[in-house]
């Protein structure tokens, strides 16, 4: 339906579109018989569009908007040769004839500079018109309206060479033609998102598809036949004719339509090209007119959407170790989750109150939740079957995989100990027991270095957190991850004035510099001394069983030993090397005598972070 504007030209006695049975001339005064400067267009109904008509629970006559008097919803609307007009003037063209244009565009997009060809394109797919110059003007025609304006025989046909035809027909191969054509538009109807709709043909062997992008607020059922008719098209036009007619015949000018009868055999043709010489060259192809006869109603309502309010987003913050090699060492890790998704999470920092720079988007929920019993110690570097654990998700869904999967890195997730400390695990089942209730079993405990997080269980109520590609690090050089930096996040669709954005001065220790833990602690006496010595851990590339040695993982390889008295330290020793010497005479000096067994911790030292994680084992001298 066009918008008050375009209703008001058929009144108007200098509008193109005027017809003088609509307003007649009066008998009984000066004047039309409506004025038109008086006529206002209305709906006397208050109901707010999309709202009605969408809300047919509410009002029960939505359906008949469809087809109805109403105006809301329509008011935008402009005639196709309003628009045509106004983009030929925006473009500097005055000479120009449009009013053969009927239809209506409710919305078109120019959103860069084009020429004004590019501009009126779409529309001419969307509308099946062609532009072409006569009369020193541009002239604009629909295909449909290309009614047979001249009938000719071959006795009226130019021979321009002798060993040439009069008249040429090309036909194209079937594999040349679209089997289908896919046309993507702007759906008014569902809150103005790009949508693709598809006309198929139902004969012929080819597997082609055409496609078009149309910058056009359209509505589906009118796509769907547009898409339709353009593939139907394709085929009707398929012939292409070329012949020369004499200059007598100046009439005939593109877009024409003239029908040529060969031997009894009529053939429909549409002008498409002339070229004037010593006679008219010109260029055609088939038509069917029955193609755009095809008239679609819309059955299809408006949507009501209404913009979705976000609140705030939980974020959290994680300092873990290493867990990827392709992720950054200092780098500490980050997730968000929110109901609903507002798409992405955007987080900004700055060292002071001010001066806010995004430094990460999250562009996917985390798979976070809370455990629902308590998750107690287990055994470090082989399967916990004893152990089980109840998480309750927040969000996300968890699933049970085979092992193979889960050496391959899958199911790794995290939890928060008593103690504070994170524990990286990977779990074989995920039982769904309760409404996003999982039971757990199976597991690979303290992976990455965090079996420092044993030393307390962690309690019902912990913080779970699957770790995918929705767990993200933030930019942070090695400087700044020391720094007490300001943290503000938010959607990422609002500014950081938005009342849902939070702010947070989290810490870091650069634990994915951490060395990991010594293992396989053992002594050895010999006339005295006991020669202690282990075997070395790496963060990075040291998963792999072709190794013939443990990767050192630090700049200079280094350790030192702790002689341990209950919680004291007696002595430390230094290293560079996976064993030590604790001489008889330093156990003397220590102890006053040599012990049957000691205690130590061992660490492996790294130039950034300091001191790891400590091994710690009991030698006794037996």
């Amino acid at each position: 339906m066009p918008c008050g504007k375009e209703i008001n030209q058929f009144f108007t006695p200098n509008s193109e579109t005027f017809d003088e049975t609509n307003n007649p001339q009066s008998s009984q005064y000066q004047g039309r018989m409506v004025d038109h400067e008086r006529i206002y267009i209305y709906t006397w109904d208050a109901r707010p569009f999309p709202a009605f008509p969408a809300n047919t629970e509410i009002w029960g006559d939505g359906e008949n908007w469809l087809k109805g008097h109403w105006l809301t919803g329509r008011t935008g609307n402009i005639a196709l040769s309003s628009l045509v007009n106004q983009i030929l003037q925006d473009y500097q063209f005055t000479k120009f004839d449009i009013p053969e244009l009927d239809g209506i565009i409710t919305g078109y997009v120019i959103d860069r500079i084009m020429p004004a060809r590019d501009a009126l394109q779409p529309l001419e797919l969307a509308h099946f018109f062609d532009s072409f110059e006569s009369e020193g003007q541009i002239k604009f025609r629909h295909r449909s309206k290309s009614e047979t304006n001249l009938e000719l025989t071959p006795d009226q046909l130019v021979e321009v060479k002798k060993e040439s035809p009069l008249f040429e027909l090309t036909r194209a191969q079937e594999s040349e033609l679209p089997r289908s054509a896919k046309i993507t538009f702007i759906d008014g109807k569902q809150d103005y998102k790009n949508r693709t709709l598809e006309g198929q043909q139902t004969v012929g062997k080819t597997n082609r598809v055409a496609t078009a992008d149309l910058p056009i607020v359209m509505d589906p059922d009118l796509v769907q036949s547009l898409a339709n008719k353009w593939v139907h098209e394709s085929w009707a036009s398929r012939e292409e004719g070329n012949f020369a007619l004499p200059p007598s015949m100046m009439a005939l000018e593109p877009t024409d339509s003239i029908s040529l009868n060969l031997n009894g055999n009529t053939k429909n043709l549409r002008i498409t090209e002339i070229n004037d010489q010593a006679s008219r060259a010109v260029l055609s192809k088939s038509i069917d007119l029955n193609v755009y006869d095809e008239t679609i109603n819309s059955a299809t309502l408006p949507t009501n959407t209404l913009p979705t309010l976000y609140g705030p987003s939980k974020v959290k913050f994680y300092d873990f170790p290493l867990l990827r090699e392709e992720h950054v060492a200092h780098q500490p890790y980050v997730g968000a989750q929110q109901k609903p998704w507002p798409g992405s999470v955007a987080l900004y920092t700055s060292p002071g109150e001010d001066g806010y720079q995004l430094n990460t988007l999250l562009n996917a929920p985390a798979r976070m939740g809370t455990t629902q019993s308590v998750f107690n110690n287990g055994p470090v570097g082989r399967w916990d079957y004893g152990n089980t654990l109840q998480v309750q998700m927040d969000f996300g869904e968890l699933s049970s995989i085979e092992q193979n999967v889960l050496f391959a890195g899958s199911n790794l997730a995290a939890i928060e100990h008593d103690n504070g400390l994170w524990e990286i695990i990977q779990f074989l089942n995920a039982n769904l027991i309760g409404e996003n209730l999982y039971e757990l079993s199976g597991f690979l405990r303290a992976q990455g270095g965090t079996e420092d997080a044993l030393a307390q269980p962690a309690s019902t109520g912990a913080h779970f957190i699957l770790i995918d590609e929705a767990v993200a690090q933030p930019n942070l050089t090695l400087e700044e991850v020391g720094l007490n930096l300001n943290w503000r996040y938010g959607p990422a669709q609002y500014t950081l004035g938005h009342p849902s954005f939070q702010t947070e001065t989290p810490t870091f220790t650069k634990r994915g510099l951490k060395p990991f833990s010594p293992v396989h602690i053992k002594g050895n006496y010999n006339n005295g001394d006991l020669l202690i010595s282990w075997i070395r851990r790496s963060r990075s590339g040291g998963d792999s069983w072709e190794l013939n040695e443990i990767p050192l993982g630090e700049e200079t390889e280094s350790y030192e030993i702790d002689v341990m008295d209950g919680g004291s330290v007696i002595r430390t020793l230094q290293s560079t090397t996976t064993s030590v010497t604790y001489s008889e005479t330093d156990q003397i000096a220590d102890w006053g005598a040599a012990q049957s067994s000691y205690t130590v911790r061992i660490y492996q030292l790294s130039e950034i972070y300091g001191r790891g994680s400590s091994g710690e084992a009991t030698i006794t001298n037996l």
